[in-house]
C-alpha cells in the first residue's frame, strides 16, 4: 500500500492531494500518515509551497529483493518519493498494476497520449505554483511595483489555463465518468488559490464551471476529502487520549497560515494604484459630506475631462469660432 507523509501543519498543500487523489486514479491502494510535528523552518513568516513539498513523502509497497547469499534470504524494500510524477514509473512496475490510466483508452497509444496531458498539465501546474511563491514574497517584502508585476504574472497563468479547459469539462451532466489524469495536478492548484488564496473566480467562468462541478458531482474528489478527514480525526482523537497534546508544536492545520493572500494583495495594489486626484482628496470632509463620495468631487489643477458650464451659460448657445 502507498502511504503519503506528511506534517499535519501542511495539509493545505496541493502536493498532498496531488499525490492521494492520483494514486485513487491509478486504482491503487493508499492512505495518509500525518505527523503531529515538523522541523521545517521557512526563511519568511509566511511558508512557501516550494519549501513545503519538501517535506510530502509517498513511501511505495515494498518490493522483494533477492540477496546474494549463500542462504538465498530475500529482502524487503520500499522506495520514497518527493514528486507525485514519479509515481507513472513505479505503478507501471508493480505487479498487478491497473493499466488504465484515467480516461478509458483502448490502445498503447491511447494511454502514452493520457501520462503526456498529465505531465503537460504537472508542468503548468508546476509554473502557476513558482508564480504564487513569488506572489508570496513580493507580498512579504512589500514592494509594490514587484507586487503589482508578480500579481499580474499570475493571473495571466490563470486566464491563459482559463482559456485552455475543454468543452466537455464543463459537461455538468457528466455522472460515473473517470476523470483523466491531468485533471489533479490542475484541479488540487485551483483548489489551493480558490479556498486558500482567496482567489475571486467571477473574471474566470470556463474555470469557475469546471471546478465546481468537480466539487460538486466528482466521487473521486467527494472518496477523497472523505479519507483527508477521516485521518484528520484519527489523529485528534489519538491525541486526546493519549498524553501528549497533538496541537502542540506544529497541530493540525486544514488552511493555510496566510489564507486570503490574494485578496490582501488586491487590497494593496488598488491603494497602490490610485490616481493623484483620488489620493489628495480622500479624507477631505466639507459641509456636504466627505469629498469623494460626492457626485462632482474636486477640480484640482487641470482635469481630464471638460468642467461642466455654469448654471448660468447652459441656457445661452455658444457662438462658434
Amino acid at each position: 500500500m502507498f502511504a503519503i507523509r506528511c506534517p499535519a501543519s501542511i495539509l493545505w498543500h496541493p502536493s498532498v492531494h496531488h499525490s492521494l487523489l492520483l494514486l485513487r486514479a491509478l486504482e491503487q491502494p493508499h492512505t495518509l500518515l500525518l505527523d503531529p510535528h515538523t522541523t521545517l523552518r521557512g526563511r519568511l513568516s509566511v511558508p512557501l509551497l516550494s519549501e513545503c513539498a519538501g517535506e510530502v513523502l509517498i513511501q511505495t509497497p515494498p518490493a522483494h529483493h533477492e540477496v546474494r547469499s549463500p542462504a538465498g534470504a530475500s529482502t524487503e524494500r520500499s522506495a520514497l518519493l518527493y514528486r507525485a510524477d514519479d509515481l507513472l514509473h513505479i505503478v507501471n512496475r508493480l505487479p498487478g498494476a491497473g493499466k488504465d490510466l484515467g480516461a478509458p483508452c483502448p490502445t498503447q497509444s491511447g494511454v502514452l497520449a493520457s501520462v503526456l496531458e498529465y505531465l503537460e498539465a504537472s508542468t503548468v501546474s508546476t509554473h502557476v505554483i513558482s508564480a504564487i511563491d513569488a506572489l508570496l514574497v513580493s507580498l512579504n517584502t512589500g514592494d509594490m511595483e514587484t507586487m503589482r508585476q508578480t500579481h499580474a504574472r499570475l493571473m495571466e497563468l490563470v486566464e491563459r489555463l482559463d482559456a485552455s479547459i475543454a468543452d466537455e469539462s464543463l459537461n455538468e451532466h457528466q455522472t460515473n465518468v473517470k476523470e483523466p489524469l491531468s485533471t489533479w495536478p490542475l484541479f488540487c492548484t485551483l483548489q489551493f488559490l480558490i479556498e486558500e488564496g482567496g482567489m475571486l473566480m467571477s473574471a474566470f467562468p470556463r474555470t469557475n464551471k469546471a471546478y465546481t462541478r468537480l466539487c460538486q458531482s466528482s466521487k473521486a474528489v467527494a472518496q477523497h476529502r472523505r479519507l483527508v478527514q477521516r485521518t484528520v480525526e484519527q489523529l485528534l482523537d489519538a491525541g486526546s487520549s493519549s498524553d501528549t497534546d497533538v496541537s502542540q508544536g506544529a497541530g493540525v492545520e486544514m488552511t493555510y497560515p496566510a489564507k486570503g493572500f490574494l485578496r490582501d494583495v488586491q487590497r494593496h495594489l488598488a491603494s497602490y494604484n490610485r490616481s493623484m486626484e483620488e489620493r489628495t482628496t480622500d479624507g477631505v470632509s466639507g459641509e456636504k459630506g466627505p469629498l469623494n463620495s460626492r457626485a462632482s468631487g474636486g477640480r484640482l489643477g487641470i482635469q481630464a475631462v471638460k468642467a461642466r458650464l455654469p448654471w448660468t451659460l447652459q441656457a445661452r448657445p455658444l457662438r462658434k469660432g
